[in-house]
């Protein structure tokens, strides 16, 4: 029988996350409510048997798919939403935990929504200093990244529900039908940025986010980063091309005049900042950061990608810097 809602897991190397996860997925007041849905993207851990284990005989409605190869975050969150047949998704982040009346708030919110609106993003709360905010919601910066309007502040009763430009997806929900139409993830993207992304399209092509203050969830902050010891400046150069091709896809060309050379200054200072900090060789680095930064810059899929973008346009770059 069809339910309204799908829960979709996407798993790598995440067994250090899973009693968490799995302990706030049973305890949700609509357990009977929902589709989980766990797609694993070529673990070489446990977290497949582990999985396994951990629901059977829980009398769930649960499916695990096993990818043979890490498909990386884009391709497997498609493969989650091409799998769904709810009209609802929650993308939910492995290295995360909630209270029991997370899904039920974030299902009811949605629901009673604008036509507009296609997701809602949660006040996600750092897990390890749960009175502080890790994200909830972004606005566009003018220096071409986006940026959190209120993470690192302490969360009070004051930070409320309000109409935000996107966010981080820190387990997000969808309705699906708007998700598929503005065109999903791209899986050229791989990995960072691709929240800001899919925030920013769905904005272009005249779609509203909302930030859901009763939907409320602790997130393990770069959490993967450290459990596959992922070389951090590699990290920072593909979050940043990421965010060029952002701007590249998305950005109507007057503002991408004005906007990349700001854009390309301030990254490369942050980024020889951040390796001075960390005592790595100069010149190294920076032809790391080049050799990086390039690897994937195949323009024949930018191009699609903008093309795509630019004719479902309906509002103007500005409109969204406002928010």
């Amino acid at each position: 029988m069809k339910k309204d809602l799908t829960i979709g897991v996407l798993l790598w190397n995440s067994i250090n996350h899973l009693e968490d996860l799995y302990g706030s997925i049973i305890n949700q007041d609509i357990i009977n409510d929902f589709q989980l849905l766990i797609i694993d993207n070529g673990s070489s851990d446990a977290s497949v048997s582990y999985s396994k284990n951990f629901f059977k005989n829980k009398y769930l409605d649960v499916r695990i798919i096993e990818n043979k190869v890490n498909r990386g975050f884009c391709q497997g969150a498609n493969q989650l939403i091409e799998e769904t047949n709810s009209d609802y998704f929650i993308l939910l982040n492995s290295d995360v935990k909630f209270k029991n009346d997370y899904f039920r708030n974030l299902l009811a919110n949605i629901k009673k929504s604008d036509s507009e609106v296609i997701g809602l993003i949660p006040k996600a709360l750092y897990f390890y200093d749960e009175n502080r905010i890790n994200n909830f919601g972004n606005n566009f910066s003018p220096f071409g990244l986006w940026q959190g309007k209120y993470t690192d502040k302490i969360d009070n009763t004051s930070i409320q529900t309000y109409e935000c430009m996107g966010g981080l997806f820190i387990s997000p929900i969808f309705k699906i039908s708007l998700l598929k139409q503005i065109g999903g993830f791209i899986d050229e993207f791989g990995s960072y940025g691709e929240d800001f992304d899919v925030s920013y399209r769905a904005r272009v092509m005249g779609y509203k986010w909302i930030a859901d203050s009763d939907s409320i969830i602790y997130h393990k902050f770069q959490a993967s980063i450290k459990d596959n010891n992922v070389d951090r400046r590699k990290w920072y150069i593909n979050g940043f091309r990421n965010a060029f091709y952002v701007l590249i896809i998305n950005l109507q060309l007057i503002n991408l005049i004005y906007v990349l050379p700001i854009f390309f200054a301030r990254v490369l200072t942050r980024y020889n900042i951040y390796s001075h900090q960390n005592n790595y060789n100069f010149v190294e680095t920076n032809i790391l950061f080049f050799r990086t930064f390039l690897r994937k810059a195949d323009f024949t899929w930018i191009k699609s990608r903008r093309k795509f973008t630019q004719d479902k346009r309906v509002v103007a770059d500005f409109k969204i810097w406002k928010l």
